[in-house]
C-alpha cells in the first residue's frame, strides 16, 4: 500500500469510528502520515478534527499543540485555513483546560489573553472573552471577578463568536447559582425548558440545566420542581460518558429521596465511566463528590452493605461483590478531594474552593432532616 493509500485508509478509520479514544488515536495517526507526506490540507483539517475530538471526549491537553499548528498555517494566510474555525475551537480548548489541574493557572490566564488579542485582531468584539472571564471567576471561586466580567459581557452584542443562545442561556443560570441567586437562576432557566423559546436548545442545555438545578431546587424545598429536572434530564445526561459528573447529581439526588435501590444500581452502571474518563479531573471531582454524599445519605437511612456487581478497575473490587458503604463513601470522598485539593492549589483557593464545597455538601447531608 503506497503512503497516501494508507492516509485514505486511515481517513476511513476516522470517519467509521465512534467519539472516543480509539478515533482520537486514528486521527493522530492520520496528522503523522499527512504531515510525512506534506498533505497541508489534511495536515489542518486533521488537526482541527483533533481540537474537536480531544476537547469534548477529555484530552483537552492535546488540542493545544494542534491549535499552535493550525494558527502558524492560518497566519501564512492561505484563504484555505479559517482563522474563525481555529478561534472556535480555541474557545472550547481553554474551557476544557480548566479541568486538568494540571494545567497553571498564569497558564489558563496567558491563554485568555491570547484569546482577547486575536479575537480582537480579527474583527470581533469582546463578548465571548468576557463570557470567558465569566467562567473564570466561577472556577476559581472568586464572585469578584465573575461579577464584574458579567456586567462587562452585557455590553457587547452577540457576535459570530458568541456561544449559541441556550448555551450562553445555560450559562446564566450556572452564573446565578454561584452568586447565590436561585430565583435569578430559576429565571434565567425558564426560556430552555418546555420549548418555549425558539434556539434555546443545543447539545449542552437543557440537558445540563436539569442537573445544574435539580439538588438546589431539592434543597430550596420544590420537591416538584425537582422532580421534574429529573424526569426531564437524566434521560439527556445518561447516553454520554462526557455528562458524568451530571450523573454524580443525579445518584445524590436518588438517595436523598430515598429510592436507595435505584441510587445503588445507577451507581453500579455509571461507576466504570469514571475509570474511562483519563483527564477531565472536574467531572472526576463533581462525580465523586455527589457520590460520596449519596452514600453519606444511604447510611443514615440504615443501610451499611449492599451488593455491587462492579468492574475490576474499582479500587475496591471484590469477587464476592459484597461492599461496605461506609468504605464507597470514604474511597469517593477521598478521590473528590485529592482532585479538589488540586485544582485548589492550582486556582490559589483554599477558603471557598473544591475541597471546602465537598465539607460543605457532607455538611448539608448529614445535617439534613429524613
Amino acid at each position: 500500500m503506497s503512503d497516501k493509500a494508507e492516509l485514505l485508509a486511515q481517513l476511513a478509520l476516522i470517519n467509521d469510528a465512534p467519539d472516543g479514544a480509539t478515533r482520537i488515536a486514528f486521527i493522530e495517526e492520520a496528522i503523522h502520515l499527512a504531515d510525512q507526506l506534506n498533505e497541508r490540507y489534511h495536515s489542518f483539517n486533521l488537526r482541527m478534527k483533533l481540537m474537536h475530538d480531544a476537547t469534548f471526549n477529555g484530552q483537552g491537553v492535546k488540542a493545544v499543540p494542534a491549535f499552535a499548528w493550525c494558527v502558524a498555517e492560518a497566519e501564512k494566510g492561505d484563504s484555505h485555513f479559517s482563522m474563525d474555525d481555529i478561534l472556535w475551537e480555541y474557545k472550547w480548548i481553554i474551557s476544557t483546560l480548566w479541568s486538568n489541574s494540571e494545567i497553571s493557572l498564569t497558564k489558563l490566564e496567558e491563554l485568555e489573553e491570547d484569546f482577547k488579542a486575536k479575537v480582537q485582531e480579527n474583527g470581533y468584539n469582546l463578548n465571548s472573552y468576557y463570557y470567558m472571564r465569566i467562567n473564570h471567576g466561577i472556577h476559581i471561586g472568586d464572585k469578584g471577578i465573575a461579577k464584574a466580567a458579567y456586567d462587562e459581557w452585557k455590553k457587547y452584542p452577540r457576535d459570530a463568536m458568541s456561544d449559541c443562545r441556550a448555551c450562553v442561556q445555560d450559562e446564566l443560570v450556572d452564573y446565578a447559582l454561584f452568586m447565590d441567586d436561585y430565583d435569578e437562576a430559576k429565571r434565567f432557566a425558564e426560556p430552555l425548558f418546555h420549548g418555549k423559546v425558539a434556539g434555546m436548545r443545543c447539545r449542552t442545555a437543557p440537558r445540563a440545566t436539569y442537573a445544574r438545578l435539580l439538588l438546589p431546587m431539592y434543597w430550596h424545598g420544590d420537591l416538584e420542581g425537582a422532580a421534574e429536572m429529573e424526569r426531564e434530564g437524566y434521560k439527556l445526561a445518561c447516553g454520554n460518558e462526557n455528562n458524568l459528573h451530571d450523573i454524580g447529581k443525579y445518584l445524590l439526588y436518588y438517595a436523598l429521596i430515598h429510592q436507595p435501590k435505584k441510587a445503588l444500581a445507577q451507581y453500579q452502571k455509571f461507576i466504570p465511566w469514571l475509570y474511562n474518563h483519563y483527564a477531565n479531573s472536574s467531572r472526576q471531582y463533581t462525580f465523586s463528590k455527589h457520590v460520596a454524599a449519596m452514600f453519606a445519605q444511604l447510611a443514615k437511612d440504615g443501610r451499611n452493605k449492599a451488593t455491587l456487581h462492579l468492574t475490576k478497575e474499582h479500587p475496591l473490587y471484590n469477587e464476592a461483590g459484597h461492599y461496605m458503604l461506609e468504605e464507597l463513601q470514604e474511597y469517593h470522598y477521598s478521590h473528590a478531594k485529592e482532585i479538589g485539593e488540586k485544582m485548589d492549589k492550582r486556582n490559589g483557593n483554599t477558603n471557598n474552593g473544591n475541597v471546602a464545597e465537598l465539607d460543605k455538601l457532607m455538611t448539608k447531608v448529614q445535617d439534613k432532616q429524613n
